[in-house]
């Protein structure tokens, strides 16, 4: 059984049934399609084929974790079923589903994860304490995005799998 790992700090709460989210970026299987996600485009029929629009050569990609399949969750005992995986492109991800993620947010916005990244150390410390901030939480889940995959992606706007998940705390699993 392939075990689930997400950041520490998107679940900092595990409830039997609570439904939440998690991203993942489409990986080494998708790398040509993340170098130029824009020669490629989702078939409307389904979530998970993506077309080269240069050619008609069609791609069928399989998530990393599977719609309807159950998974346990790195933390111990605690098992996850999918609910929905697809692919969308990082620009897709809506205010909302940023909030679901678990971002920190602050009195002035919300965290922003990789200052040192993308800010040179003498305006970093001339800063107040808690800033930079995010007024919004796609800008804030956008930097912890650079600062997970370590690379500064977002104008490509990679294809991403974005995976809906029900916690099941109490459920055994038979391997």
């Amino acid at each position: 059984m392939k075990p689930i790992y997400p950041q520490p700090d998107l679940n900092p709460g595990i409830i039997s049934g609570a439904v939440d989210l998690f991203f993942e970026k489409s990986g080494k299987n998708l790398k040509l399609i993340n170098e130029n996600p824009n020669a490629w485009s989702l078939d409307p029929n389904t979530s998970n084929v993506l077309t080269k629009l240069e050619s008609n050569v069609v791609g069928i990609l399989k998530p990393t974790y599977e719609e309807g399949k159950t998974y346990q969750w790195s933390w111990g005992p605690v098992y996850v079923d999918i609910v929905d995986a697809r692919l969308i492109r990082l620009d897709q991800l809506t205010e909302e589903d940023a909030q679901r993620t678990g971002l920190e947010k602050t009195e002035k916005g919300y965290r922003h994860y990789c200052p040192k990244k993308l800010y040179p150390a003498e305006v970093l410390k001339n800063l107040k304490s808690g800033f930079p901030y995010m007024a919004d939480a796609r800008g804030s889940f956008f930097t912890r995005w650079i600062d997970k995959y370590d690379v500064l992606d977002v104008p490509l706007n990679p294809w991403i799998w974005r995976y809906e998940l029900k916690f099941n705390i109490n459920k055994s699993f038979n391997k």
